[in-house]
């Protein structure tokens, strides 16, 4: 699943995302019971409400399989 994420303010936190809102995501891959690859765009900086990127992998139990920071190009490299 591929996503479009910022906070209403235009920030990223990583604290933030870990705390506040990372469960909610993890609730939902658990309703759907399968294994789920999250990513979240960086976007340009000029774009208001841009993306702060960062990904994850979370088994259909809701496990956290690995997470890439926000805020970082890259890749997020998994075996399974």
């Amino acid at each position: 699943m591929s996503s479009s994420r910022c906070f209403n303010d235009e920030s990223y936190d990583q604290k933030r995302w870990d705390t506040q809102e990372k469960d909610k995501y993890i609730a939902r891959v658990k309703l759907a019971g399968v294994t789920t690859f999250m990513t979240n765009y960086l976007a340009d900086t000029d774009v208001k409400g841009g993306a702060f990127g960062g990904a994850m992998v979370i088994r259909g139990d809701g496990k956290v399989i690995k997470t890439y920071p926000l805020g970082i190009s890259g890749m997020l490299l998994v075996e399974l």
